[in-house]
């Protein structure tokens, strides 16, 4: 099945976990495509050099001028280049800021795989995209990174950041752990957290209420988030 042919016919398809494969020359990714700036979807051209061939002339009339790429088993759109699947959402990252984002994963700011505008797209690591992600389906509390302690009767909240957890106690109400959690996701991860930038109120909050909570546990890094730097 060639390039077009899979893009067209939506092939479910779905990436392994690993490291990214390096992109093409931002020149071929030019050659072959275009965005559209209002949304930073991905289209097919129209083939220039050599469009007088039958090949050339099916492509044209069937593919050129509509948009690139099929729905993958998460919901992320995907192409082809050179017979080679990568996410659109990397192609148009290096299309718009001209350079390969090598080992970083392409974030979504706003968690919609659809809108691919330059504005939504940022490098990230592969925590940083875990952390910009709502609870997971296996969730019984409704809030990330929140739990019920049978034994204890109690709530309680942790966060893992790169290689590290942190646990904060235990707490009466869910909503007193959950505050918690947000708090602690925005200074820790800052925009990537999914709580940002409302989770800041939550660390003024807690630092108004209990300085020394946040103090003993992040130092004075939360600080610049409430303008006390």
């Amino acid at each position: 099945m060639t390039d077009s042919q899979t893009a067209a016919f939506g092939v479910s398809y779905e990436f392994r976990p690993g490291k990214p494969r390096p992109l093409p020359l931002i020149e071929r990714l030019h050659e072959l495509f275009e965005i559209i700036e209002l949304d930073g979807s991905l289209w097919l051209k129209r083939k220039q050099k050599n469009g007088s061939s039958r090949e050339d002339k099916i492509y044209n009339s069937r593919f050129a001028g509509h948009i690139a790429g099929f729905r993958g088993s998460k919901g992320r759109l995907i192409t082809s280049v050179d017979y080679t699947h990568y996410f659109c959402s990397r192609l148009i990252f290096a299309m718009m800021n001209g350079y390969d984002p090598g080992d970083a994963l392409i974030d979504h700011a706003d968690r919609n795989f659809d809108m691919n505008r330059a504005i939504n797209l940022r490098p990230s690591t592969n925590s940083q995209n875990l952390h910009n992600r709502g609870p997971q389906i296996n969730n019984t509390s409704g809030y990330k990174g929140v739990y019920f302690n049978k034994e204890r009767k109690k709530w309680y909240c942790k966060i893992h950041v790169m290689s590290k957890i942190y646990s904060f106690g235990y707490f009466e109400s869910i909503e007193h752990a959950a505050r918690i959690y947000r708090a602690a996701s925005v200074i820790l991860v800052r925009e990537f957290s999914i709580h940002w930038p409302e989770g800041i109120d939550d660390v003024r909050r807690i630092h108004k209420e209990s300085p020394n909570f946040l103090l003993e546990r992040f130092g004075n890094s939360h600080l610049s988030l409430i303008g006390e730097d």
